[in-house]
């Protein structure tokens, strides 16, 4: 049945480098959030450091729990396509929140764009 699949030799060497790189990003993703952590401590930007943690580290912890899952699939047997689906599942997680963010942070972009643009042209209307 499908749930008994293993994957091949082959397949396997795959999949471990894909958890050996999707465990290398979660890490440098901790490390950033690390340093991003220190710049706006000493910068004395508590807002900034909650910010910047609050939104690197669900990604970066998605991103370990998916190299887990997919380590899973190469070193275990009997659960391949279970552990195969929790990594889509994080992976995907990862990426939908990047997207929001992503999204949000242009939303505001927009608004302080058209803000800007109509402020501009309130001035030029009063006279400058």
């Amino acid at each position: 049945s499908p749930v008994d699949y293993e994957f091949s030799e082959r397949e396997n060497n795959t999949i471990r480098k894909a958890a050996t790189w999707t465990l290398w990003l979660a890490i440098l993703m901790f490390v950033q959030a690390g340093f991003n952590l220190i710049q706006y401590m000493i910068q004395g930007n508590v807002c900034g450091a909650i910010v910047v943690v609050g939104l690197t580290l669900p990604i970066a912890i998605s991103f370990y729990q998916a190299s887990q899952s997919l380590k899973a699939v190469v070193e275990t047997q009997g659960n391949d396509v279970n552990h195969m689906m929790q990594a889509l599942e994080k992976i995907g997680t990862a990426f939908f929140i990047r997207i929001l963010i992503t999204c949000i942070v242009a939303g505001i972009a927009a608004l302080f764009f058209l803000g800007a643009l109509f402020l501009g042209v309130g001035a030029a209307a009063l006279g400058g």
